[in-house]
């Protein structure tokens, strides 16, 4: 019986809360599957759209302590601008914080934690969590 994850997509420069279905599963991968999945053909017609860079492969990750999932860095976010970037981690944050244990959230390569940008473009490489993206949450 498939899952229902509440995944957050780009609406103008807001994060909106949609929902997905997607096969069961451990930790953190359900979650990140249904972020993964691509925009569907009537998320676009309302304005919604993904700062994830596309991938045929689906976002993995761990819960590296009790309230914190480690994700292996998207092929291709390097290539991403600084702000979208950030839209793309609100995007993570949001999503996993919702549907799992974890409150903050750790971009990584391999075991390496990689820098990622909260408000005002500054870099951190520690777990990032809603707050640090308050000004994408969504409006309601």
């Amino acid at each position: 019986m498939p899952l229902t994850m509440h995944v957050y997509l780009v609406h103008g420069r807001r994060l909106e809360r949609v929902t997905r279905a997607v096969t069961p599963g451990t930790g953190v991968d359900p979650v990140l599957r249904a972020l993964s999945a691509p925009v569907g053909a009537a998320e676009p017609a309302a304005g919604l759209r993904t700062a994830l860079p596309a991938s045929p492969l689906p976002l993995t990750g761990t819960m590296s302590g009790p309230r914190t999932a480690d994700v292996s860095v998207p092929p291709g976010y390097d290539r991403l601008s600084t702000a979208e970037q950030e839209v793309a981690m609100a995007q993570i944050v949001f999503t996993v914080s919702a549907d799992t244990l974890a409150a903050g959230v750790r971009l990584v390569s391999g075991a390496e934690p990689v820098p990622v940008p909260v408000s005002q473009g500054r870099l951190v490489t520690r777990p990032v969590t809603r707050q640090d993206y308050v000004d994408l949450a969504p409006a309601h």
